[in-house]
Formats: structure tokens, C-alpha cells, sequence
């Protein structure tokens, strides 16, 4: 009797504990099985995407090839990545930036060069990902409250999969011999398909949960600025070691390809799929790519693009144990790590996930209810909630979260791709010596804290297309620089469009100024200012809040 009573409690917990989510589990179960094929559903909907060989011994462009394809095609068009395909039927994609600050992902055939068309305002492959990540809600200064109202889900998925194989102790006896009654009524049938599902998916269903609860644990992490990273600060070209240039002009870099090559003859068993290009005088080539040997974790070379020197490394040999189980958790969460086939079988798995939450919330509302209540009513008390079912269900109100929350989305993806400009409010245009640049508030709200770091606010400034070639770099502070070394934030990305992540004291008054130093290849240094206030009004405004 004692037996038979603990199994109907692990009965009861294993049917209740997802019941009150069951509706934002559902939906968060099936939006990820959608996302482990998001790439193909972008194949499918997009010709421009598709790059079939038009012979079976065609060769591959190398990059250097595929960037003066761009530049031939595109000549204003500023290149900052190029991204090679996992599977040779996709076009290669390249980030470039254009003088009217817009960015855009092209699709370039990697057999000819031909650009092919470009990603559409609406990105159907982002679209997909973050609903399922964060249900399109906005992230604030630490993480986005959709993280947690997704990731929280991963909590009662384990607790069902614990209970499940304690209240089914002999599941393998399912493998040799199962049973799925289709004659029996609705209940027997979904009650076969759920225990058969659920013993079919164990391994699936314990990837899914446990790596859940690490993304869950990654969040709070995030949010109180809680770092298990050992990569330390990012690497950089040295400003000794810039070679001075050749009068007017930049001193002569590796080409892309040749960093590619650099980083394949010291580690032959990396595959590189990425390069990004330098955002300025001191950035590196940053190239990305997947082992051989362990390909749930992505890696990463930086080479310095005036010598050709390995400047910093971030493969599985680079990483503490922690950081190698983080990122082959997020790996075995996504499954996109070895090609369709394992995206198949993601899929598949994901869809009896997903009907396996379906199936628990129908065998609740035949069974579990009335068992739940009987045996209250045994004990002569009854919850009020029993007589509610449909509370049961409210949690699909929260699945109407990403209808309210798609214009701000699409909102800010237009900010992403420069469509509103430099940034959320145009200050002006400011002139530094010959150079004239226009100068943007990225986002019209105050500064962040950046731990020790204080208070940073970022800014967005475009350079003349006839200019870039002659400037070295470009700095933003608060308050005047005494020198070079001391000028501040140094902006970064396409010459279009760089950000500037400016350090504000907490003391800076109303009076305070903005100041812009650019430096010229020939050493040449001018400057420009205007008043924190106009550059700004927000932070001014937070700052005297802030001082009462």
C-alpha cells in the first residue's frame, strides 16, 4: 500500500510540475524545432541563398577573390566579413556597409563571384531565433526578461524526465516491445504515445533540459556581471607597432586570404568559416571556424594584418574546462554542428518533444485533474484552484508577448541595418581639420554601467567616403585630452558607420564637453568639440538625477 501510494504522488508531481507552463513550453519546444531548420526554410524561400556547383570539378573563389568580385560589382560597398558556407549548396554571405550608413548580408555565388541578391528587411533565419530565444522582448542593461520566460521552461522539462524514468522504472521494456493502442479512446492512445515518445527522446529530452537550465544560469551570470571567461581583454595591435604610413596612406596589410593561411599552417586541422576584417588601425583579422577533432566548439585566431603574427588564439586547447562544457552545451542545444542530417534528427526529436507536451497537457486535463482532486478530497480539503482548469492555461497569455513586442523588434533591426540613419537621433556634423563627419546618439537613452569600467554611452560616427583612406583613427572622450595616448574611446567598425563606447564620468557637469581627436597617417592631429549637452541631452539629464 505504502508502494502504491508513492508512486500516485510521483504520478501527481510528474503530471503538475509543467502543467502550469505547459502552454509556453509548448510553444517554446516547437519554435525551437523550427529553429534547427531555419537555415533550410531560408534556402527554400529564397533563391538568392541557393549556390549549386555548376560542375562537379568546380572550385571555390578564395577570399581575396570573392572580395575583388565585391568591389568590382559594389565599388562603394565596404566589406567587414565573409562568411563561408557549412554546405556547398549555400551562397557565401558578405557584411558590407554603404556611404548612406545602411549595412546589408549579401549573397555571393562562391564558384563566379556574382552577387546574387541581398537579405531581405525581414530576416526570416534572425526572426526565427530570436523569438525562440527571448520571444522578441528587448534587452535592457543586463539580459531580456524573455531569456529568463524561455529558458525557465528547462526547470520542469528536467523535473518530468526525473520523475518520468522514477515513476516508469522498466522504460527499456518499450524498446523490444512497444505499444501504442489506437482502439482503446483518446486517453489510452495519447497516454502510449506519450510514455513512447518520451522513452524514444530520453537522450534528446536530457541534452535539451540540461543545456537549458546552463543557458538559465548564463543569464543570471550576465546580469550580475559574472565572468568565467579566462580570454581576457580583447587583443590588439600595439600602437608601436602600427608601421607608419606611406605619406597620406595606410601602410600595406595581409590580404585575407593570406591571415586565413596563416592561421591554416599553424593549425592544419582548423576550418575556417568566418573572417572578419579590421574595424580600424589597431584591430586584427579575426577568423572563426570549427576543429576537426571536436567540432562542438567554435574557435577563434586573431592575426595581426601587418606581419601576419598569431596574436591571440581561442580554440579548445585556449579554454578552461568550464568555457569548453558551456559552449558544447549551447552546441548540443542548437544541433547545428554536423550538417542536415543531425538537423533532421533534431527535428524530428524536437517534434515529438513538442507533442509530447500537448499529449501531458491533454492526459492532465483526462486524468491527472481528477485524480488530483480525489485525492484532496480524501484528506477533506480542496484547493480552489481545482475548480479552475482553465487557470491552467494562462500561461498562453505569454505567448502573445511576441505580438506586442514585433514592432519595437523590427524598429530595432532597422536600427542594426542603418534604415534610421546613423543612429536614434542625429546630433550634427563636426569639422576636425579638412575632415568633416557626421556625429549620432546610437540610442536615445542614458549611460550604462560597464562594471569597473563606470558609466559608458555609446556614440556613432560616419566618415566621408574620399576621407577614410587618409585617417588613422578617430577617438571620442569626455573632456579635453592632454595627448594621443590620453585622446579616449576609439571608434571602430565600417568608415561608414563606426561606434564609440565613451567613458562618462559621474562628476561631468552641464558644461561638460565632448571631444573628437582624428589622427591622420601622416601624424597629423585635429580636433573638434561641442557640449556634452548638445551631443547628449539624455545623459546630462540622468547625471544631475544621479547627483540629486
Amino acid at each position: 500500500m505504502q508502494k502504491k501510494n508513492w508512486r500516485k504522488i510521483w504520478f501527481l508531481i510528474h503530471s503538475w510540475l509543467a502543467m502550469p507552463l505547459w502552454a509556453l513550453t509548448f510553444f517554446v519546444c516547437l519554435s525551437g524545432t523550427i529553429a534547427t531548420i531555419d537555415q533550410e526554410l531560408v534556402w527554400l524561400s529564397q533563391p538568392q541563398v541557393r549556390a549549386n556547383a555548376p560542375s562537379g570539378d568546380a572550385v571555390r573563389l578564395d577570399f581575396d577573390e570573392l572580395l575583388t568580385a565585391i568591389q568590382d560589382q559594389q565599388p562603394q560597398a565596404h566589406v567587414s566579413a565573409l562568411s563561408r558556407p557549412v554546405k556547398s549548396q549555400y551562397a557565401l554571405t558578405a557584411t558590407v556597409s554603404y556611404p548612406d550608413a545602411t549595412t546589408a548580408t549579401l549573397y555571393i555565388n562562391p564558384y563566379d563571384g556574382a552577387i546574387q541578391g541581398n537579405s531581405a528587411e525581414f530576416d526570416l533565419h534572425g526572426f526565427i531565433r530570436a523569438l525562440h530565444g527571448w520571444l522578441l522582448i528587448p534587452w535592457s542593461s543586463g539580459g531580456s526578461v524573455g531569456w529568463y520566460l524561455v529558458t525557465i521552461v528547462s526547470l520542469p522539462m528536467l523535473g518530468s524526465l526525473i520523475s518520468g524514468m522514477i515513476l516508469y522504472r522498466r522504460f527499456w521494456r518499450d524498446y523490444l516491445h512497444p505499444r501504442l493502442r489506437l482502439r482503446h479512446g483518446a486517453r489510452v492512445l495519447w497516454g502510449d504515445f506519450h510514455r513512447l515518445a518520451g522513452i524514444w527522446s530520453l537522450p534528446f529530452i536530457l541534452i535539451i533540459a540540461v543545456s537549458g537550465v546552463w543557458l538559465l544560469i548564463e543569464g543570471v551570470l550576465y546580469d550580475f556581471r559574472i565572468s568565467y571567461s579566462t580570454a581576457g581583454p580583447p587583443a590588439i595591435v600595439a600602437r608601436a607597432d602600427v608601421p607608419p604610413g606611406m605619406g597620406e596612406q595606410p601602410p600595406p596589410t595581409l590580404s585575407p586570404q593570406q591571415a586565413v593561411d596563416a592561421v591554416c599552417r599553424a593549425f592544419p586541422e582548423f576550418k575556417p568559416y568566418r573572417i572578419n576584417f579590421p574595424a580600424n588601425a589597431y584591430d586584427l583579422y579575426r577568423i572563426s571556424g570549427r576543429s576537426r577533432h571536436y567540432p562542438l566548439v567554435m574557435e577563434s585566431v586573431s592575426v595581426n594584418p601587418y606581419n601576419g603574427e598569431l596574436a591571440q588564439s581561442r580554440r579548445v586547447s585556449d579554454l578552461a574546462w568550464p568555457e569548453v562544457m558551456a559552449r558544447s552545451l549551447v552546441s548540443l542545444h542548437m544541433g547545428d554542428f554536423a550538417g542536415l542530417g543531425l538537423k533532421l534528427v533534431y527535428f524530428f526529436f524536437g517534434l515529438l518533444l513538442s507533442l509530447m507536451v500537448y499529449s501531458g497537457m491533454v492526459l492532465w486535463g483526462k486524468r491527472t485533474w481528477h485524480e488530483t482532486r480525489r485525492v484532496f478530497e480524501q484528506r477533506g480539503y480542496t484547493p480552489a484552484y481545482l475548480g479552475r482548469r482553465w487557470g491552467m492555461h494562462l500561461s498562453g497569455v505569454v505567448v502573445l508577448l511576441p505580438l506586442l513586442y514585433f514592432a519595437p523588434y523590427m524598429d530595432r533591426i532597422a536600427l542594426y541595418r542603418g534604415a534610421a540613419g546613423l543612429g536614434e537621433r542625429t546630433i550634427g556634423t563636426l569639422q576636425a581639420g579638412p575632415f568633416i563627419l557626421d556625429l549620432a546618439e546610437w540610442q536615445v537613452r542614458p549611460p550604462l554601467p560597464d562594471g569597473q569600467a563606470g558609466l559608458k554611452k555609446t556614440f556613432t560616427l560616419g566618415l566621408r567616403q574620399e576621407d577614410f583612406p587618409h585617417i588613422k583613427a578617430v577617438y571620442l572622450k569626455v573632456g579635453k585630452p592632454r595627448s594621443i595616448r590620453s585622446a579616449g574611446a576609439l571608434a571602430s567598425g565600417s568608415p561608414y558607420r563606426q561606434f564609440v563606447r565613451v567613458c562618462v564620468p559621474e562628476h561631468a557637469g552641464p558644461d561638460a564637453v565632448l571631444w573628437l581627436t582624428l589622427e591622420t597617417w601622416d601624424g597629423a592631429i585635429h580636433r573638434a568639440s561641442l557640449p556634452l549637452q548638445q551631443a547628449s541631452p539624455i545623459t546630462v539629464a540622468f547625471l544631475e538625477q544621479q547627483r540629486g
